[in-house]
């Protein structure tokens, strides 16, 4: 349930959900869980937003931080 969930709100076709989907997920998911699985999966979906938008690439740190310690 909470992958076709996740699989419902992860889709940008313009529709909302149905009676049957939301159904389907609070067999399973009720109230706060409900709410915390939905915030969850919106969070994670605007974050690859975000990095579809940007396309952000790693790159090596130019001076790396040494795991030295030094003492006076």
């Amino acid at each position: 349930a909470a992958l076709a969930w996740t699989d419902r709100l992860t889709q940008l076709d313009g529709n909302e959900t149905t009676d049957a989907e939301y159904a389907a997920v609070n067999e399973y998911f009720q109230d706060k869980d409900l709410v915390d699985l939905t915030h969850a999966i919106a969070q994670i979906n605007a974050w690859n937003r975000l990095g579809i938008a940007f396309a952000p690439q790693w790159q090596e740190p130019k001076h790396p931080a040494t795991t030295e310690t030094t003492t006076a």
